[in-house]
């Protein structure tokens, strides 16, 4: 009796949680394909979770209601299955056109697999046996990892042949982290008594939907300039659509040894650097047409689509001559330096931008300071 309670609990926990996490996507969901399957996803998971606890509440004395439960409970994980394969579909695909093309395709397997089990309901409906047919939990088994597959398949494809590193993070990611709903769903065949699934299932699109937010958000929050999520979207579109009579260029400040600077002064200085190396860059880079993020850890991206490399040269000369004037820079009590490397988009050697974003490491405007 306390283990059916305690996953009772684990259910009602999980359809909290994933009401939370689809009043968050609401408007996420009124524009983007990924957010609407999602939703659906969600959908299917409720009410899942909500015939689990129907099924554990409903004595085993009612038989014809079990079978029914069984048999939605069956066609719900199927509907789960097939919405995380749109999501992550068209999460990694900008066109939807061949996923409605071959629809019935893809959705083939839920049918079948569905209506064979409303088809054995009905045929056992007063059987009072629990156990599930065996035909019918392989066919289950096959096309729910099938789909969870598929979609980390679909994924991986588009990670191969994307040549934006901050894309084929974000699509590596949604590959990887199917593994643990299925380890989740292997380890429950062993304990079948202990809820494993669901929190496993729900814990991922939590962790998904947190990734989301963090990936669309513009602003970085330790600096307030423009996340690497907004970076890597300006360079997916300014690369597209270069003006003719301009080039484009990037330049790369790092700030030199955050990791010594953690360990000499505390956790909290490199966030203090990062700030002060922030409100500086902001002010050399006001009234001009520049676009500023922050890059990685330690690093800041300035990019710049002008006529020629003179005006690079002015910008770059001007921070470093600044740097060494400007108050803001002495606001912290350590000295602060860094260095400084440039690249040009669309050269023989920067075809793409993650050759664009390699390609600076090899023009050192300014080189780390030596270290006394």
């Amino acid at each position: 009796m306390d283990s059916v309670l305690f996953a009772i609990e684990v259910d009602v926990i999980c359809i909290l949680v994933l009401l939370l996490i689809r009043q968050g996507n609401r408007e996420a969901a009124s524009l983007l394909l990924c957010a609407r399957a999602l939703d659906r996803l969600l959908d299917f998971f409720i009410v899942f979770a909500a015939l689990e606890i129907a099924g554990k509440i409903l004595s085993p004395e009612f038989v014809i209601a079990c079978r029914i439960i069984e048999c939605l409970k069956i066609i719900a994980c199927l509907a789960i299955a097939a919405a995380w394969f749109y999501m992550v579909s068209y999460a990694v695909t900008s066109s939807s056109y061949r996923l409605q093309k071959w629809a019935l395709l893809i959705l083939a397997p839920i049918f079948i697999t569905g209506g064979y089990a409303i088809i054995v309901a009905f045929m056992h409906l007063h059987d009072t046996g629990t156990a599930l047919n065996p035909v019918l939990w392989i066919l289950l088994n096959l096309v729910s990892v099938g789909y969870l597959l598929g979609a980390s398949a679909v994924a991986l494809r588009n990670s191969f042949k994307c040549k934006n590193r901050f894309l084929r993070r974000h699509y590596n990611q949604l590959a990887i982290i199917v593994f643990v709903p299925l380890a989740g769903m292997a380890i429950q065949t062993q304990s079948m008594e202990m809820p494993i699934t669901s929190p496993a299932l729900m814990l991922t699109i939590l962790f998904i939907y947190l990734s989301d937010l963090k990936e669309n958000s513009s602003t970085d929050l330790t600096t307030g300039l423009n996340s690497t999520s907004k970076f890597a979207t300006y360079l997916s579109r300014i690369t597209q659509t270069l003006d003719a009579s301009k080039r484009l260029f990037l330049i790369q400040i790092h700030i030199d040894d955050l990791v010594t600077i953690r360990k000499t002064h505390g956790k909290h200085a490199p966030d203090m650097a990062l700030r002060q190396m922030a409100q500086f860059l902001r002010s050399q880079c006001k009234d001009k047409n520049l676009f500023l993020a922050r890059y990685s850890s330690d690093t800041f991206a300035i990019v710049y689509e002008c006529g020629n490399f003179s005006e690079v040269e002015e910008l770059c000369n001007g921070i470093v001559r600044k740097s060494t004037q400007n108050s803001q820079l002495g606001q912290i009590p350590w000295p602060l330096s860094f260095s400084i490397y440039w690249s040009e988009y669309g050269t023989k050697s920067t075809q793409n931008i993650d050759s664009f974003l390699d390609n600076a490491k090899e023009n050192c405007f300014k080189p780390p300071t030596a270290k006394t």
